[in-house]
């Protein structure tokens, strides 16, 4: 009884919600409330495991190993603007940067976490001949999204979407789509101003609908407002004989949420 009664006191846990508000939650230790779709909900903060109740740090963490080993001989190691993701249930990471040593180019390199240790992919260019500024990634299953802007300020904004593992027994090969740009011509940006997020389920060919919200300026008013671009990305084989397919991105649509300026904006699936 004391137990239970305890728990209703300090928080609810992971797998329930507890009362309408977070002013009617009392987290435990290192945790917060935050609103769910169960309700008020206790969840650990970042860096911290456990149940919204009892938060500890990890019994054990990873290996510092080198990431950016580029160049020759493994001696590109500066980089600026760095964004990661884990996905496939916190199995493998994507990190996407700005490669100060390449002329400001974006950057993508995949982590596959053995044991207590990560094992890097070969850094991959993402960006073309673009320079890329604020770089965000989500990644669901096979699916990779990236957004990017092409200068620090005045720059447009940029997408690109990639298929991992195509051929099948290539674990971190990537089949990428053009690049598109989502907001047409310049705009005017600060710093931090993508969020992105999947839509639904990823298929597992790795199509999949994906929402990159940004800060958007009408050109003729310069009204400031928010906006947020839909995308689905396919796979598209010429012949029946194609061995690698080519990735399609293809716009649904623009959608304003906000009639305001928007600044450091992030999405959460829910």
């Amino acid at each position: 009884m004391y137990s239970s009664t305890f728990e209703q006191v300090i928080g609810s846990k992971l797998t329930g919600g507890n009362g309408k508000s977070c002013s009617e939650v009392i987290c435990g230790a290192n945790a917060s409330c935050t609103m769910t779709t169960q309700g008020a909900q206790c969840i650990c903060d970042e860096g911290y495991q456990g149940d919204g109740i009892q938060c500890a740090l990890p019994s054990a963490m990873t290996v510092p190993t080198q990431v950016f080993s580029d160049g020759p001989f493994g001696e590109s190691k500066r980089a600026k603007m760095i964004a990661m993701v884990p996905f496939d249930n916190n199995r493998r990471i994507a990190m996407v940067y700005q490669n100060l040593e390449r002329k400001k180019k974006g950057y993508i390199v995949l982590g596959t976490i053995e044991g207590e240790s990560v094992e890097w992919s070969a850094p991959e260019r993402f960006s073309g001949k673009t320079e890329a500024y604020d770089p965000i990634v989500v990644a669901q299953g096979r699916s990779v999204a990236i957004a990017w802007r092409d200068a620090e300020s005045d720059g447009r904004c940029w997408a690109r979407t990639a298929i991992i593992g195509i051929p099948s027994d290539s674990r971190d090969h990537l089949t990428w789509s053009d690049p598109t740009n989502f907001c047409g011509s310049k705009r005017k940006y600060i710093s931090q101003n993508f969020g992105a997020t999947f839509v639904g389920e990823a298929s597992d060919t790795g199509a999949a609908r994906f929402m990159i919200s940004f800060a958007d300026t009408d050109k003729d008013t310069e009204t400031k407002f928010g906006n947020a671009y839909l995308g689905d990305m396919s796979l598209h084989y010429e012949t029946p004989d194609t061995i690698l397919p080519k990735i399609k991105l293809t716009e649904v649509g623009k959608f304003r949420f906000s009639e305001t300026e928007v600044k450091r904006l992030n999405v959460q699936r829910l």
